[in-house]
């Protein structure tokens, strides 16, 4: 956007705060996609610079996928990026970038698993709330995310249990394939309704 000018230099700096960045990595970050969007074509490369810049980014992108496994420190992320040839404020925006993706799936992975303990009555309304406000969450996302889970909870309450739904289908309340798809509404995989049935 900043390339075709929806976005003015003031812009790029806020937009990439709203994205999670603070405003020294954002500001870095402003630099280098101005420095991106305006760098002139290399009309003159040969087929062999061609070549040796794709070689580059396979390079980068097995140093920054070295960095987000935590094989590789930052310190060392950024000397084997520099003996590449990438700027500093090209460094600085791929590893902030690196940075984001991964405490964006560490706190995902927290969201779900705190979705899991409140849908399934493991913890209550006030506890999940306080964990999901340890992630330092916007109030309009954890708003959002209790509309979600109190369907999902009151659903999950009108269900019958395994064990009555093992009783219904003993008696031919129900018939298999219906137990089945219950089942795996209770989130149970296919191995254990399968030793469920042969234990009916």
């Amino acid at each position: 956007m900043h390339k075709i000018g929806t976005l003015d230099d003031a812009d790029l700096v806020k937009a990439y705060m709203d994205l999670g960045f603070d405003r020294e990595k954002a500001e870095k970050m402003r630099d280098f996609t101005i420095q991106y969007n305006f760098r002139p074509p290399s009309i003159d490369q040969t087929e062999e610079d061609t070549e040796r810049a794709k070689q580059k980014d396979l390079t980068k992108a097995d140093v920054l996928n070295g960095y987000y496994d935590g094989l590789l420190t930052p310190g060392e992320t950024d000397e084997v990026l520099d003996r590449l040839g990438y700027s500093e404020a090209e460094i600085v925006y791929y590893k902030s970038r690196v940075d984001f993706e991964r405490d964006t799936e560490e706190v995902d992975s927290q969201i779900n698993e705190y979705h899991d303990l409140y849908v399934y009555y493991i913890i209550e309304f006030n506890e999940a709330q306080d964990k999901l406000g340890e992630l330092n969450l916007p109030a309009e996302r954890v708003e959002r995310l209790f509309r979600k889970w109190d369907i999902e909870r009151r659903a999950r309450a009108s269900k019958p249990t395994k064990s009555e739904l093992m009783t219904f289908l003993r008696k031919g309340t129900i018939k298999q394939p219906v137990f089945i798809e219950e089942m795996k509404g209770l989130r149970y995989s296919d191995k254990y309704i399968g030793w469920y049935l042969k234990a009916k």
